[in-house]
């Protein structure tokens, strides 16, 4: 597995990936580059072809979030582990809507983040404990629509309200000789 990691610092960079490939060795895995920034990973890393990044969210200049759409969009089959200081809901999910595959803590223990990566090198989705927490959380909170009409999005609904309009005015006049059924009963009364 060839890891990579973009941190906020050079000395970050340069440590994570020690931290899981040289000092507690990865089944299989060799670093292959350390970022101080998106910029400098969105130039180096496809040429790296890494298996797995390890991202930090709060990078100067671009964030790790913006960096790692950018980065999926070229590479689809990397899979990125934001691993990060920050808990706060709307940077979970918006790292997950940019293409990571998993969130972690920087304050994990080594063999957890080493198990970590092996887990989304197999396909998995790593999340801190606490993390996972709040994914659960989050979507137990989510209302369920109780029928089909509350699924609708606004137009929709204004569309089935205009429609339902005009079908009870069509009902409410009567057929002029121009509309079908007074022909259809014209028709009918010649036979």
């Amino acid at each position: 597995m060839k890891i990579c990691a973009t941190a906020a610092s050079p000395q970050q960079a340069k440590q994570i990936p020690a931290r899981s490939g040289e000092r507690i060795k990865v089944r299989g895995g060799s670093n292959v580059g350390a970022h101080a920034n998106g910029e400098e990973a969105l130039r180096s890393i496809p040429g790296e072809n890494p298996d797995v990044v390890l991202m930090d969210i709060n990078l100067p200049g671009m964030s790790g979030i913006e960096c790692v759409a950018r980065l999926k969009q070229r590479l689809p089959q990397m899979q990125v582990l934001m691993l990060t200081t920050y808990e706060e809901s709307d940077l979970i999910f918006d790292s997950l809507r940019s293409g990571t595959s998993g969130y972690l803590l920087k304050n994990m223990p080594p063999a957890e983040l080493v198990q970590a990566l092996e887990q989304v090198h197999a396909g998995g989705s790593p999340r801190s404990m606490n993390i996972a927490r709040k994914v659960v959380n989050h979507f137990q909170q989510i209302k369920q629509p109780s029928s089909d009409v509350e699924k609708l999005t606004k137009r929709e609904t204004r569309n089935a309200r205009l429609a339902r309009q005009r079908l009870s005015l069509q009902g409410n006049r009567r057929p002029t000789r121009h509309q079908p059924e007074h022909r259809a009963g014209a028709s009918a009364r010649r036979l």
